[in-house]
């Protein structure tokens, strides 16, 4: 409570106006988003209603694509080459990555044996030389 304490707020009586907001904009975002969801009849992937944790996994991966791949290899030329350079982004970070919470190595390899482990088969698509 110390940032509020600077206001001269202490805790009794009403918050300082200053501080006092009815609707944050992410939190319009959010409801407009779930009612457009439910709209089309759509049904999230994740999470639930009010669950805090719904969109966190999607935030840090959007977080990591921005700083790694936007930021990083622009300026773009048009939508196209940004489209060309997120899929082939999303592809090594699926199948190449080494990831340490998977042992160091790519997540589809831990998957599949992970797969396999648990009995199940595993068909690997052929690779197309070109």
């Amino acid at each position: 409570m110390k940032p509020l304490t600077v206001y001269g707020w202490r805790g009794k009586g009403h918050l300082p106006a200053l501080l006092r907001r009815s609707l944050e904009p992410v939190q319009y975002t959010s409801i407009r988003y779930t009612q457009r969801l439910e709209d089309i009849g759509a049904v999230r992937s994740v999470g639930s209603k009010g669950d805090s944790y719904d969109n966190a996994a999607a935030e840090a991966v959007n977080s990591l694509y921005k700083k790694e791949l936007i930021n990083h290899e622009g300026p773009w030329q048009d939508a196209g080459q940004v489209t060309v350079a997120t899929a082939e982004w999303v592809g090594w970070y699926n199948e190449d990555r080494l990831h340490s919470a998977c042992r160091n190595i790519p997540p589809a390899e831990y998957e599949n044996a992970w797969l396999i482990r648990k009995g199940h088969t595993i068909i690997m698509p052929e690779v197309k030389a070109s």
